[in-house]
Parts: structure tokens; sequence; C-alpha cells
């Protein structure tokens, strides 16, 4: 073979291997999808025309006669294996959604059930904390009161000879 006859044809050669590999890409991103959405294809109806739309194909390509014997058997292989797996007709895929919005819908309710149930229970610490902080004030007070009283007695047990010394915070500046 001459140079300029391996030239277009390994052009040609790399250029099918670009759109099966474009292809396969495409396949797995759609099995992906599929799988996160728990057998519902999110796009339109899955057929050879969304995957070669996704992959950037033109369908005519998979007529070709380099691709119809190979690619397209793949393609069509893929597509009669994945759609077993998905949830398919109006009925079904009707009724897997609305499962799925009960269940969503049953959560969101035990989510919020929680959350005013929790918003509930810091209200109470709440007021507890409010009436112990209060107890805690009367009760500072009460003891200033007795130390007071205390050094009082003291004064007048000593018969004057006690000198009242500087409190710690004095003491500190």
């Amino acid at each position: 073979m001459s140079k300029t006859a391996t030239g277009p044809s390994k052009h040609a050669h790399l250029r099918s291997n670009r759109i099966v590999a474009a292809l396969r890409k495409a396949m797995a991103a759609i099995e992906a999808e599929i799988d996160a959405n728990e057998g519902i294809y999110p796009g339109v109806r899955l057929s050879q025309a969304e995957l070669c739309r996704r992959a950037g194909v033109s369908q005519k390509t998979l007529q070709n006669a380099s691709h119809k014997s190979t690619t397209l058997i793949e393609v069509n292989a893929w597509l009669k294996r994945i759609r077993k797996l998905m949830v398919t007709g109006r009925r079904s895929v009707r009724s897997k959604v609305t499962e799925r919005v009960d269940h969503w819908k049953h959560e969101y309710v035990q989510l919020a059930t929680h959350y005013n149930i929790s918003r509930l229970e810091v209200a109470d610490l709440e007021v507890t904390l409010r009436k112990k902080d209060e107890a805690l004030a009367k009760a500072r007070t009460r003891i200033a009161a007795l130390e007071a009283e205390a050094l009082e007695l003291r004064r007048e047990l000593s018969e004057g000879k006690v000198v009242r010394m500087p409190t710690r915070s004095k003491m500190a500046h």
C-alpha cells in the first residue's frame, strides 16, 4: 500500500474509534443516571436517537457500512439490555414516582415533627435556665448579706480590735 492509501484509511479508522468512544461514554452516563434514579431514565424516551444525541453523533452514522455491522449491533444490544433494567410504561413510571413522593413526604413529616419537638425542648430548657439564673442571683444576694452580717458579728465580738481587710477585687487593682 502507498502512503496515500493508508492516510485516509487511518483517518477514517480514528474517526470511527472516536464515534464508538463517544457512544460508549454516553451509554455509561445514561446508565449512571438510570441507577441514580432507581430505574427511571430522567430524559425523554431512551432510543438510538437519544443515545446519538447525547454522544454528539448523527444517527445516520450508525447506518454507514463501517458501523452497521459493528457499532449499530452493539448499540441495539445495549438498548435491549438497558430497557430490561428500566422501569418503563406510563403507569409503572407514575407508580414508582408516586412511591418515591410518598416516601419523601413521610420523611419530611418525620423531620418536621422532630424539629418541632426539638424547638419545644429548647424553649423548656430556656425557661429552666432562666429560673436557675434567678435562683442563683437570689443565692448570691443572700450570700453577700450573710457575709456582711458575719463581718458585723465578728466586729462586735472583737470589741473594736478588728480592722477591715480590703476585698479581693480592691487588692487586684
